[in-house]
């Protein structure tokens, strides 16, 4: 039986069969719809960063995607790794509406991939070489383990846990949106939840996975050089400051008595910022008139 496969212990004969080639029909239906985009396009869509994941590792990119590709494109075509995107999310959604909803039959599953592709931008992001796409399946997986843990297999179990831990590895703006999931349920617990044994068995398997997830990034970057979660966080709070002028206007200040690295840029940067200057808000006396 494939690790991916649903539960077919309590089924025998003809109806484990017709399971079988129901749930490899519905999941190889809706990665190829999730993939459209990029068919159309005649080759995944790409953005900026992605030559990064591709053409070859910058220090403030994630060091887990651009492995991820590597592996598995192997420097030939960036193809298998759109199609392993979308087969995950197409495995990952199948879960989630069968645990949840008790959708897993072939025509409502066809109706649901039919929406997602038309009616939503889950296809343009599976299409996309960025890791983005695994944020929403991280917190698919969350809620899978948290709240439908009775309902899944021990190998799905498995392949979540391994799900957050890629998604933590891939994204470094993961971690802070999985932790929202602490003062969610402290709300929750005031209006009077409480936690069931399930819950807390795929509680602890959700702490396990975004721990793992947490020493690959770590590891990573350790080898890379740099110590810490976040390889480019400075970087980017540093660019959005330059950019709205908080940090233009102190480095005016301060760079006639001390003279940091970034001073020998400073009319430059003053230059870039005049010809693309920050939006500013609309005043608010003109909103209405």
């Amino acid at each position: 039986m494939s690790v991916v496969q649903p539960n077919l212990n309590n089924i025998s004969g003809k109806h484990k069969i017709n399971a079988s080639i129901s749930f490899y029909s519905i999941v190889l239906t809706m990665s190829f719809l999730l993939v459209t985009p990029a068919l159309y396009n005649g080759f995944p869509l790409v953005y900026g960063d992605s030559a990064s994941y591709l053409l070859g590792f910058t220090p403030y990119r994630s060091v887990g995607y651009f492995i991820f590709n590597r592996i598995v494109d192997m420097k030939v075509s960036p193809w298998p790794g759109i199609v392993l995107q979308s087969l995950i999310a197409s495995w990952t959604i199948w879960q989630f509406a069968s645990a949840l909803f008790d959708i897993s039959d072939f025509p409502r599953m066809f109706l649901l991939a039919v929406f997602l592709t038309v009616a939503t931008s889950l296809p343009w992001f599976v299409s996309w070489i960025m890791p983005d796409i695994f944020t929403a399946l991280m917190i698919i997986a969350l809620v899978l383990l948290c709240f439908a843990h009775d309902a899944l297999s021990r190998i799905s179990k498995i392949i979540l846990v391994m799900l957050i831990g890629m998604a933590l590895a891939f994204h470094h703006a993961n971690l802070p949106v999985a932790l929202w999931i602490l003062p969610a349920l402290g709300l929750c617990a005031l209006l009077g939840w409480r936690p069931s044994r399930p819950f807390l068995h795929g509680f602890f398997e959700s702490g396990l996975g975004l721990t793992l997830g947490a020493v690959a990034m770590l590891t990573m970057n350790l080898a890379s050089g740099q110590v810490g979660l976040s390889r480019s966080g400075s970087v980017f709070l540093l660019a959005r400051m330059l950019e709205d002028g908080t940090a233009l206007s102190y480095l005016e200040q301060t760079c006639p008595r001390q003279h940091f690295a970034v001073c020998a840029d400073l009319n430059e940067l003053k230059s870039y910022n005049s010809l693309h200057p920050y939006p500013q808000p609309y005043p608010q006396n003109t909103l209405f008139n």
